[in-house]
This record gives structure tokens, sequence and C-alpha cells, in this order.
């Protein structure tokens, strides 16, 4: 078996008998074996070697650093929706999968609140994560997480205000936590002062944890709080309302103007979710797809190039595109929103030349 070395430390005679400590190989993906390799020995001699007392400290892969570790492919970003009075018309509109950063979803953090909820998305490590949560069944996609530190907190998403339900119904998700963790699912007043009623949830997860909601003449919100005892994570994801809800009376919902001889409701969260600067490896709710006829794409980088492009002091964090033959027209582009009046985008460019136009 052939076998390339990543990394050598020659042990001299005088070292003998040790103890001798070295690091062997720097953090890596890749598989790798520790060998002790002879090189060389005096034929005129006879010749021995004895090794004893080997002792390997390192974090493995699979190995959980902390509660927080979910292995070098999972990330984390702001979850950008906000409590605006976004009008819910159906029981759809109360469920959500987390997508597009929870754009659409009716659920959000409440203001001021000192622990958030995040999305995720990985996937996680299988290994690592089934070590902190006892499942080897991963969330898919995009998720909401919360996570605490040594000193514990609370963190609850909320929804939008339901004005009421006529019938009993129900509210589904599944949920995944470390230790350390209470997960509870309340409904809640209008006003978030007073929880109505409230579940822990001690089901083996990932579930689906399935809840029976009674009927409310009244206004009301679902909220999920996590309280955390200690440094854990609490995961949700594949939130499912069924029920006869009433809808969001218009008095009620974010106001509405005429915009071209119809009646479109304005996205409050449009400035803020077109926001981005590109950080932490981040496209934000943008993205960059083939057109017809090229195959150039805008990609996101982080840090510094020592190219002409970027020869000059500019931000560790955008994204780029390089045009060529066959790659003449690349686009960048966001999800569709609804705007009531004028708006400006604002934004920095650069051109290493003046072939192109943007």
């Amino acid at each position: 078996m052939e076998f390339s070395p990543m990394e050598c430390k020659m042990l001299l005679a005088s070292e003998s008998p040790g103890p001798i400590t070295m690091p062997v190989v720097g953090q890596t993906q890749q598989p790798f074996l520790i060998a002790f390799d002879v090189i060389s020995v005096n034929p005129d001699f006879d010749n021995f070697i004895a090794i004893d007392d080997i002792r390997y400290e390192a974090v493995l892969c699979s190995d959980v650093i902390d509660p927080w570790d979910m292995g070098a492919s999972f990330a984390s970003a702001t979850l950008l929706n906000l409590l605006y009075g976004k009008a819910l018309r159906q029981a759809s509109d109360i469920s959500c999968d987390f997508e597009e950063r929870a754009r659409k979803c009716a659920w959000a953090n409440p203001e001021g609140q000192r622990d958030q909820w995040d999305i995720g998305s990985g996937p996680p490590n299988v290994e690592k994560f089934a070590k902190l949560t006892g499942t080897t069944t991963l969330p898919v996609g995009t998720f909401a997480i919360a996570r605490f530190n040594s000193s514990g907190g609370t963190a609850s998403l909320l929804t939008e205000p339901i004005s009421c339900l006529n019938e009993a119904g129900t509210f589904s998700f599944r949920y995944w936590q470390t230790k350390g963790i209470e997960l509870q699912m309340c409904l809640t007043a209008e006003d978030i002062t007073v929880d109505l009623d409230c579940q822990t949830i001690d089901l083996l997860a990932p579930g689906p944890v399935i809840v029976d909601v009674p009927p409310i003449p009244a206004p009301f919100r679902i909220r999920i709080r996590a309280i955390g005892h200690e440094k854990s994570t609490v995961i949700v994801d594949d939130m499912v309302f069924q029920g006869d809800i009433c809808p969001t009376p218009d008095s009620h919902a974010a106001v509405l103007r005429p915009l071209s001889e119809q009646e479109v409701q304005d996205d409050g969260n449009a400035c803020r979710l077109l926001s981005c600067d590109f950080d932490d490896d981040n496209m934000c709710l943008y993205k960059s797809q083939r057109v017809p006829g090229s195959l150039a794409m805008f990609k996101q980088f982080s840090g510094r190039r020592a190219d002409s492009f970027n020869s000059i002091s500019e931000p560790n964090a955008y994204v780029h595109t390089r045009l060529f033959p066959r790659g003449e027209m690349s686009v960048l582009e966001s999800p569709t929103f609804a705007l009531n009046g004028d708006a400006k985008l604002h934004f920095n460019y650069r051109r290493n030349n003046n072939a192109s136009a943007v």
C-alpha cells in the first residue's frame, strides 16, 4: 500500500527514551494514519527500536466539542422575519418550513428578546447530532434553532395574531434538543402578556409533536418557548397548523393602499430583507441562476484576493461574477416583494475594466 506523508518529524537518538510530545496533523477532514517509519539502519550492527506508552489526544471529526457543535457543514443565520401585523387569511398561513430564512412565515422573535431563534442549515454532522440529540434523523433544509450559553436563557418564537379559531384544530411540528432544554408550546394572548395554556414537550424527538387546539373566540398567538438551563441547543421545523381560523380583519392588518387598480399588501419587511452584506458565506435571500446562453453566475466570496479586481481596499465579503465568451451575462436576483410606494436600492459595485455593464 502506498502512503503519501502529510507531515513528518525526525526523532533523534539523543531524545531517547523520551517522552516525546509532538502535534500530529492539523485540522483536516481527510482520513489519515499515524505511522512510525524506520528510514535507515546500519547493516554492520544488530539493531532494534522499541516504542511504548503511546497516547493520542485529539478532537476527532465525530467528537462533540460542546452542545453547539453540529459539524463543519452546519451554518446559522439571522431569522429575518419580524412581527408587524401580517394578515392571516387561512390556517396554512401559520404553517412554516423556515425556507428563505422564514421570510414568508408568520413566525418571528418578539421585539427586544435577548435570546434569539435563528435559521440553521446544514446538514449537521450525523454522528455529532446523534450524540447531542439521541437521534440520527436530521432536520432537512432550513430550520429554526435557538442556542443558549452556559448561563441559560429563554427564547420565544411567536406567530402573528390569529383572530380566532372557529373549531378545534391541530398544530404539529418536529423538534430536536440537547440536554438542558425545556420546550413548551403555548397559546398566548394577543398582547403576549398572558399564556392561556402551555404544554411541556417531552415526546421522543423528533416527533412529530401533534397538539390539539380548542376553539378560541378571541385573538391569540401560538408561542414556542425554549428554556435553556445550561449551554444547549434546540431545533424546531415543519410547523403545520390545521383548523378554521377567522381571517385577519383589514383594520388589524398591515396598511393596504391601491396599486395599479389592485389592493396589494405591503411587505413591511422588504427593506430589512433586501439588505445584505454577504458575510458568513451567506447570500441572504439573493440567488444567482444561469440565464439562457450564458454559463456565468454570481458567487459569494469572503476574504481578499491578490488580483487586479481586488487590488485596493474593499469589503471582506461580497458577491462577484466573471464574464467570458460563453458567459456574457450574470444575474443576481431577490424574491418578489410587494411595495405600495417608491423605494430606493443602494449598493456598491466595482468593475475591473470598462468591458462590462451593470
